[in-house]
């Protein structure tokens, strides 16, 4: 697979129901100055597709995270990948939470059976 439909796919990952209902009320709430916020994600996107990846495909690495226990220490390592999976973590649980609350509001469901009918047909999506 070539890079430019693989970068599509990782892209449009992580775009759900945070970017969805999230980004219209920041937008309605804190007006178009949110759209700093997409600005100011294209500085870090260009230097990491100008120096870092093609430093971690010269070093035949299959991580960040090799490229820092290399550099720096494993410590650094494992502290990172903690933070990440930490963040991937609470990035899910909202991520499920967000559709299940407006589930919720417009449907006589509870939020806990909210919750459970998204995580299910999240992860049937996902598998099939």
């Amino acid at each position: 697979m070539s890079a430019v439909p693989l970068g599509l796919s990782i892209s449009v990952t992580f775009i759900s129901a945070l970017t969805v209902i999230g980004l219209p009320t920041e937008t309605y709430i804190f007006g178009f100055v949110t759209i700093w916020h997409c600005i100011t994600l294209v500085i870090p996107t260009v230097i990491a597709c100008l120096y870092y990846i093609p430093l971690i495909h010269r070093l035949k690495l299959a991580t960040m995270y090799e490229y820092l226990e290399i550099r720096f220490h494993r410590n650094s390592r494992v502290l990172s990948s903690g933070i990440e999976i930490l963040s991937m973590i609470l990035y899910m649980g909202t991520t499920v939470y967000i559709p299940s609350l407006a589930l919720s509001a417009v449907t006589s469901l509870g939020t806990n059976t909210a919750i459970l009918l998204t995580s299910g047909i999240c992860t049937i999506y996902t598998v099939c």
